[in-house]
């Protein structure tokens, strides 16, 4: 795996030459500014496979570095991980805005920075498979692949949302979490062409933003027709008001297929009872039972009817309230 390391440091540098050796990683170029990053990638002939940036440097620092990046084509999916001192939570929210896919910090746990850059590895073959097969926007993607949000505020990618609250440290901030199932997913994925469904996808993420608007949050496609978004810091609403909302906004959608039919995607909330300050391991599993709560939910709703996603608005003990009537 060819990797460029960028730290304005060159005790840094050095030492991560030397990990990243003896992990069998040698083909490594490094850099000492944001600026001399670019001007090797203007330059290189062979293509990176992932990206080493520190946040704070003179100049270009690894934030803006990280946004140029991914504003080059080829490099617009290619492992970011940002690298820094720093554990402050606007440092994380910064880098993983701008692209970032994950984020080690210094000094570094070489057992770990290993893990990070296999991890980072795996992304990256990923991602060279995909290239070789191109990039054909007639093909219907799979019900269940987890593509890219397009051009919606706060998107990242879905593997670096699990990497964003793994990486935070313990205790900095109070999240809300919450997951948007599309009930009738499976029979608008069969109706639609493949850019209907993407623009689905887009406009049902876009609606979720437009109810977050002023608030700090990220928001990714998990597949099967699942949202995942956190909200972190102050909110106005409560979770039951933001819940609402969501079912509101994008529950008012309507699409015109190219067959002629009239869509409407059937909106589905689910919710974590955890939105204090959490530790990492919490964190996580927070975002995993929003998303099981919208599949149950949806289950329930295709039992007993649409109308049932309604009473989704009772939460918190919705789903115990409901099942106790079995």
């Amino acid at each position: 795996m060819r990797i460029l390391a960028v730290d304005d440091d060159p005790i840094i540098l050095d030492l991560l030459t030397a990990v990243l050796g003896q992990a069998g990683y040698t083909d490594l170029v490094t850099a000492r500014s944001g600026e001399q990053a670019l001007s090797v990638l203007e330059t290189v002939e062979q293509p990176f496979d992932c990206f080493l940036f520190d946040i704070l440097m003179p100049g270009i620092d690894g934030v803006e570095l990280c946004q140029r990046v991914r504003a080059m084509p080829s490099y617009a999916a290619t492992p970011v991980l940002m690298v820094s001192r720093l554990d402050e939570k606007k440092h994380f929210d910064r880098a993983f805005s701008a692209g970032a896919n994950d984020y080690v910090t210094k000094p570094f746990d070489a057992t770990e920075l290993k893990v990070r850059i296999r991890l980072a590895e795996q992304v990256s073959n990923q991602q060279k498979i995909i290239a070789s097969q191109g990039l054909d926007r007639t093909k219907k993607v799979r019900l269940s692949e987890a593509f890219m949000l397009d051009d919606v505020p706060g998107a990242i990618d879905n593997l670096a949302l699990d990497a964003y609250l793994e990486r935070i440290p313990n205790g900095l901030t109070a999240m809300q979490f919450f997951a948007v199932k599309i009930g009738n997913i499976s029979d608008l994925h069969r109706k639609a062409t493949p850019d209907e469904y993407r623009l689905i996808i887009n406009s049902v993420a876009d609606a979720v933003t437009d109810v977050l608007s002023g608030s700090s949050y990220f928001i990714t496609h998990s597949g099967n027709g699942v949202l995942s978004f956190i909200v972190h810091g102050h909110i106005d609403m409560t979770i039951e008001e933001t819940s609402r909302m969501v079912r509101t906004e994008a529950g008012s959608l309507d699409f015109v297929l190219a067959s002629g039919e009239h869509v409407i995607p059937e909106i589905i909330v689910g919710t974590s009872s955890a939105t204090r300050k959490l530790t990492r391991t919490a964190r996580i599993q927070a975002l995993r039972e929003s998303i099981m709560d919208a599949e149950d939910v949806a289950t329930m709703v295709k039992r007993l009817g649409p109308q049932m996603a309604q009473n989704t608005d009772e939460r918190p003990g919705f789903l115990d309230r409901l099942m106790a009537g079995f």
